[in-house]
């Protein structure tokens, strides 16, 4: 993780999760709304520009990594 990549000491980590729609060449990586219902392909990404890059995750994997992203930017 880069110097560049810490937040100040008055920042929070403000988390934004994605989905992907399409398939192949034609994948779009669009906001996730919470009226969204079937299977998605997931990934978030934080203020301090941290990227899950799962390429479309099942949302557990990326909750997970969330998680560990903040624990670790939490000890620093």
């Amino acid at each position: 993780m880069a110097a560049s990549d810490h937040l100040s000491p008055t920042q929070f980590h403000k988390i934004s999760r994605w989905v992907y729609a399409g398939a192949g060449e034609n994948k779009e990586r669009i906001r996730h709304s919470s009226s969204m219902r079937g299977q998605w392909g997931h990934d978030a990404t934080c203020s301090c520009g941290w990227d899950s890059k799962t390429g479309g995750a099942v949302k557990t994997a990326v909750d997970d990594a969330v998680w560990s992203h903040k624990v670790e930017h939490d000890a620093l």
